[in-house]
């Protein structure tokens, strides 16, 4: 069994969430999409490049027939719209069999992998992401560059668009988890405090409760979601009852009873008990 959390959030800006994501355990598959900003159905293209990666597994495929089954789908779903023409998304996803994983990425999303310290796996598909690559801004000037947000590949968008999706392997030792998020968290949390907040003696669920907390404590002005996925086998003892933080305001406990109240009131009765004995006396 793979422990795994997952989470997302509208953030404390955004009216509504864009983001989407797919935790299908027995593909062994996980999604994140991110429907770019600026453009109408943001949120309709991100669920749709979910869906489509989803069932391109389920039918036996791999990721990079999913990625592309996914633009294919949202520029699908452009030409059957008027209003909501030049949608788009990004994606990471990751799929797990047994110790052996892979990562398809288009656009900012990110995945990460953990085991004490934190290493970034992806590239941003931007032309920051590049300069940085070359040497041409630090990493101090990428995270604050005007320009930071623009992408240069992502899916959907334009029939001109034609994306070439990262793709890496690697095996998930114990010990190990991987992080996939979308930016909305990066733009709030640094290497660093991301880092900190992983934890593998805590629930994985718990790990991203914690990492979408700190990102709306930052400021939250984006949508947010993570995913954390660890080793077969690593499972945590309390992982299944720890709600995540969309589920929050529905698994809030009821008010703890009022002790002082019940008290006087057993008193009273107890009195009054008492009283009918003694007229009975």
């Amino acid at each position: 069994m793979t422990e795994f959390g997952a989470g997302t959030h509208t953030g404390l800006l955004r009216d509504q969430n864009e983001d989407s994501h797919c935790a299908s355990p027995e593909l062994g598959l996980w999604v994140v999409a991110d429907g770019i900003g600026g453009y109408a159905g943001g949120d309709v293209a991100s669920a749709i490049v979910c869906a489509a990666v989803h069932n391109t597994l389920a039918s036996g495929g791999n990721l990079s027939n999913g990625i592309e089954a996914a633009h294919d789908a949202v520029l699908a779903e452009i030409k059957t719209r008027g209003d909501r023409c030049n949608m788009g998304s990004t994606a990471v996803a990751l799929c797990l069999q047994g110790d052996k994983y892979e990562v398809a990425w288009v656009g900012d999303s990110r995945a990460y992998l953990w085991d004490g310290a934190l290493r970034q796996l992806t590239s941003d598909h931007s032309k920051i992401s590049e300069m940085l690559a070359n040497n041409e801004i630090t990493a101090d000037e990428a995270a604050v560059h005007p320009e930071r947000h623009i992408l240069n590949q992502c899916l959907g968008v334009s029939v001109d668009m034609a994306p070439q999706p990262g793709l890496l392997q690697g095996t998930l030792l114990p010990g190990q988890q991987i992080l996939l998020c979308s930016d909305g968290l990066t733009n709030e949390l640094n290497d660093a405090a991301i880092a900190q907040l992983l934890d593998d003696k805590l629930a994985a669920q718990s790990n991203v409760d914690m990492l979408i907390n700190a990102a709306l404590s930052a400021g939250g002005r984006d949508n947010i979601t993570a995913l954390v996925i660890r080793a077969p086998g690593q499972e945590n003892s309390d992982s299944k009852i720890v709600p995540s933080v969309a589920d929050t305001a529905a698994n809030t406990p009821a008010p703890r009873a009022n002790y002082s109240t019940q008290i006087a009131l057993l008193l009273l009765a107890t009195t009054a008990a008492v009283l009918a004995l003694w007229t009975l006396i």
